[in-house]
């Protein structure tokens, strides 16, 4: 192998400790180094320097790749003698990248897999692994750091959440510098804010959420040192002109070193390390900056971390939103539970649907709402006429990002689809239902009532007949008379199921006006018909025909009015009065009277949670009540 300049870091670094652990985060089988200095390290069981070199060897820019293919972050092995050499070593597929460093090509890292199909990865953190690997050969390490060596070769294993990695920085610094706290800010692309991690200084995200930056804000210590990426130093904080005081103030920070996290020449983030016994030296900020690479880089790890898990979540929240949504019928407890992860997820201190008028009708409130400083809205579709809006809200920290707002608009969208789904599907079935009805009303009149009529015809001879045999036809044509009438009354329950509330209500009053010669006035206000439902519609329709006919039996001679209107706090229920200006009786008569019909009448009506009330004196006419709940 053709010797190259040798960088010094890579002779003072246990560079197969560094390969074990980008392969531990990888989760790939094996990890080969190869710097053209001849240096190669291995991280994988039962692979052998001697092996690697050989592998290396395949790849060497003077002997097999040209440069262009070099430099490609990934690049699958396609030389037939090079495939020969993976499967000999029990590997059965390989990913390699570049090494640069100065700008010049430093050597090969490969990435080893026994089982093609778990070739699978996540280019963006496998670059990551790259810079943290380039990192490593970059920057030199003090002596008096060597003890905590593996402790910052293992920060990338940590780096699976902040909370996790916060404790490990903090070990790794204490071992340079002494005991010292550290928190840190990381840079959001989102929102263009430095974001205080969950765990830095101990404590928990209630706390740090409160507690982003502006990197504009020159005005700030932490903004300073993120633009200009140089460090800064105060050993008396608290009353520094330098630094606003509410983040040291809130973290009980007396001296400090605010530390520039760099990956690839471009700033990340702002690692704080606070509170040495004594103040920090001009020595514990060289330690520190000596540090900072593999701290920059484990960084952007968690970082990368974090957004795969909220991708991954996402994915798997608007799964289960769409299976809850795809029910024939939509209904809102099946997508409670989905939607309590689904605030968890974006981090909502509240998250509901509310209707135009504001009533909620879902929420989730994982955490008390102090006060609203932060909200998210979008339409989630239309529930019994009313337009539906799904709204996030958030006490503290920052505002939702974007990506936090796109996921809560999907949902939104998923349920709006999954709602018009519903209405759809419930007007199929209603139609369906009504052609049913209208087919069950046509065979009755064409076929039984023809049947009643005949029977009639042929009993009527019989009536004129003296003794047994003329009463027994008499009583005979009285049932059928009373057959027929029963079924003039299901083939209108039949009929008014088809009809909006006036529709039926009309065509009851013409019938009783066409049939009994009784002067009836309707009365119907406007816009009532798009609140009742079908199931009412023909409840009332049929009590209104009960209470008529009930007027033509008793009340003599009389005229009839009939008005429907909303009524109730918020127009929340229904009702339909049937008034005349006939002789009128005691309530108590009309009741034994008319038994049964009034009876009927009040078990329909109270299946529905609604009430009958009759009002009647003698001489003064009657008022018959329909009243029942609507449903919205």
């Amino acid at each position: 192998m053709t010797s190259r300049r040798r960088h010094d870091w890579a002779a003072d670094t246990d560079l197969d400790a560094l390969c074990h652990m980008v392969r531990g985060v990888l989760d790939c089988d094996g990890v080969v180094m190869a710097v053209w200095d001849d240096t190669v390290a291995v991280g994988a069981d039962g692979l052998t320097s001697e092996d690697a070199g050989t592998l290396a060897e395949r790849f060497h820019p003077d002997q097999a790749a040209p440069p262009d293919r070099v430099t490609d972050a990934e690049i699958a092995v396609d030389l037939p003698s090079a495939r020969s050499v993976i499967e000999e070593m029990g590997f059965a597929s390989v990913m390699r990248s570049a090494l640069t460093l100065g700008g010049e090509n430093a050597g090969l890292l490969f990435f080893l897999w026994s089982d093609e199909a778990d070739r699978e990865t996540d280019q963006t953190l496998l670059k990551a692994l790259v810079r943290s690997c380039e990192s490593a050969l970059e920057f030199g390490r003090e002596t008096s750091l060597s003890e905590s060596l593996p402790e910052i070769d293992s920060l990338a294993l940590h780096a699976d959440t902040f909370p996790a990695l916060m404790p490990a920085i903090q070990r790794v610094v204490s071992a340079a510098l002494g005991p010292v706290g550290v928190g840190l800010s990381v840079y959001d692309d989102e929102s263009g804010l430095l974001v205080t991690t969950e765990g830095s200084f101990g404590l928990p995200a209630s706390v740090t959420a409160s507690y982003s930056i502006d990197p504009n804000d020159l005005h700030s210590n932490a903004a300073r040192v993120f633009e200009t990426q140089r460090p800064y130093t105060s050993n008396q904080v608290i009353g520094d002109p330098a630094i606003i005081q509410n983040y040291p103030i809130a973290f009980g920070i007396e001296s400090m070193i605010a530390l520039p996290l760099i990956v690839s020449g471009r700033s990340t983030g702002v690692l704080m390390v606070a509170n040495k016994e004594g103040g920090f030296s001009s020595s514990d900020v060289e330690k520190a900056l000596t540090l900072t690479p593999q701290i920059s880089i484990a960084v952007e790890l968690a970082r990368l971390n974090e957004a795969k898990r909220f991708h991954f979540a996402s994915e798997q929240v608007l799964a289960e939103l769409s299976a809850a949504t795809y029910d024939p019928i939509l209904d809102l407890d099946r997508f409670r539970p989905v939607f309590r992860w689904l605030a968890a997820i974006i981090r909502a201190n509240r998250l509901e649907i509310v209707t135009e008028d504001g009533t909620v009708l879902m929420y989730e409130q994982p955490e008390p709402l102090t006060e609203q400083q932060f909200d998210t809205s979008h339409p989630c579709g239309i529930l019994d006429g009313q337009s539906l809006r799904m709204r996030a809200v958030r006490s503290r920290g920052s505002a939702f990002s974007r990506t936090e707002s796109r996921l809560v608009n999907e949902a939104a969208r998923l349920l709006a689809e999954g709602l018009a789904r519903t209405t759809t599907l419930r007007h199929e079935a209603e139609l369906s239902q009504h052609r049913e009805r209208q087919r069950i009303a046509d065979d009755l009149h064409d076929d039984v009532s023809q049947l009643l009529l005949s029977a009639q015809k042929a009993l009527e001879p019989s009536t004129e007949l003296e003794g047994a045999a003329g009463e027994s036809a008499r009583r005979a044509t009285e049932l059928v008379h009373r057959a027929e009438a029963a079924l003039r009354d299901a083939i209108f329950v039949l009929n008014s199921s088809q009809h909006t509330l006036s529709e039926a209500l009309t065509e009851v009053v013409s019938a009783v006006n066409s049939h009994w010669s009784l002067e009836v006035k309707l009365d119907v206000d406007s816009g009532v018909d798009p609140f009742v439902s079908s199931k009412i519609t023909g409840v009332l329709a049929r009590g209104t025909r009960e209470a008529l006919m009930n007027t033509v039996k008793h009340a003599g001679p009389a005229t009839s009015r009939v008005i429907a209107r909303l009524v109730g706090q918020n127009d929340s229920h229904i009702e339909v009065d049937i008034v005349d200006n006939g002789r009128g009786a005691d309530t108590a008569a009309i009741t034994k009277t008319n038994g049964h019909g009034l009876t009927a009448m009040r078990r329909r009506v109270g299946a529905l949670g609604g009430t009958v009330d009759i009002d009647s004196q003698p001489g003064q006419g009657t008022k018959v009540s329909l009243r029942i709940p609507l449903t919205r």
